[in-house]
């Protein structure tokens, strides 16, 4: 059986322990639960299917996890409408 990936020991530790915290976001759950599957040996077929998603998502997991290691697993900010009202607004918004 051919593995997919070859996690360090210090990553394959540091991702044990973010999954048993479980106070993950689900979509950093599931990059850590595919990269410990790739890791085992199971196919990127059988990751996607565990997990609700694509073949080419798995991949992309995959290949983001050799360029960038973990930091790949946090979401980066996405593009949008600015923020309007800073946090005394909305708390005074939430009172009413």
């Amino acid at each position: 059986m051919k593995k997919h990936l070859d996690l360090s020991t210090d990553d394959r530790k540091r991702l044990e322990s973010l999954m048993a915290s479980g106070e993950l976001p689900v979509r950093v759950y599931k990059r850590a639960t595919g990269l410990m599957a790739l890791a085992r040996g199971d196919s990127l077929t059988a990751v996607a299917a565990l997990l609700t998603v694509s073949d080419e998502t798995v991949a992309s997991w995959r290949d983001k996890y050799k360029a960038e290691g973990l930091q790949f697993l946090k979401d980066k900010p996405r593009p949008g409408r600015p923020v309007r009202l800073n946090g005394e607004q909305r708390a005074q918004i939430t009172a009413l």
